[in-house]
């Protein structure tokens, strides 16, 4: 499967609440994983003011950019034609990311975002969170947050996300119907060697209605 990640960042840019902490590393070792399993996977990585560290994708690409104008039309393409597009919601381009994955043609379109205790609480202050887009999340098929229990409530209440989903697919593969994308609170605990690289924390996953249009 093709799987397109945006929001990735590399060379001294940070999520806009600290400083990198090992989170891009664990992202090429989750990548490199996936890879490794047969997908085709794309990541699209905004080159920071500091000195970049160069890295290759077996059997996929990274698409690295300094300005989002000059990648916008090729991202774009590559989450038409993928079978999951997933923007990770941090760093100076998570809106039009964000956009740009709502709008694509994938079947599943999926939104993470690593600060969900940052963002919950901005949001409970009634303050604008530049990470995440502005009429809400709604138009994601899933949205996976780095929160929990009570908090997931508040989070997708304040986040606009306007239901909980049924079921949860048991594997990411293309549907035969977008309609058949939604699915129940989650913890996805990632297993493996990739995993226990890739994730200093579980994440908690949540579907959201899908405009229709």
């Amino acid at each position: 499967m093709k799987i397109v990640i945006l929001g990735l960042t590399n060379g001294g840019l940070t999520n806009g609440y600290r400083q990198d902490g090992g989170h891009s590393m664990r992202w090429r070792a989750l990548i490199h994983g996936l890879a490794i399993r047969g997908h085709r996977v794309v990541a699209v990585e905004r080159a920071g003011p500091g000195s970049p560290v160069p890295w290759t994708i077996p059997g996929g690409e990274v698409l690295s950019y300094g300005a989002w104008d000059e990648v916008a039309v090729t991202a774009a393409a590559q989450a038409d034609d993928a079978g999951v597009a997933l923007v990770v919601a941090q760093g100076p381009d998570a809106r039009l990311a964000a956009d740009l994955v709502r709008q694509s043609k994938t079947p599943r379109r999926v939104l993470y975002d690593p600060e969900a205790p940052v963002s919950l609480t901005a949001l409970e202050a009634g303050e604008a969170v530049d990470h995440l887009p502005a009429d809400g999340l709604a138009g994601f098929d899933m949205v996976l947050a780095s929160c929990g229990g009570p908090a997931l409530d508040r989070y997708r209440a304040k986040a606009g996300l306007s239901r909980w989903p049924r079921s949860i697919p048991g594997s990411c593969r293309r549907p035969t119907s977008p309609a058949t994308s939604s699915g129940s609170i989650w913890p996805i605990s990632a297993a493996s060697s990739v995993g226990r690289t890739a994730s200093a924390r579980g994440w908690t996953a949540s579907s959201s209605t899908r405009p229709s249009g």
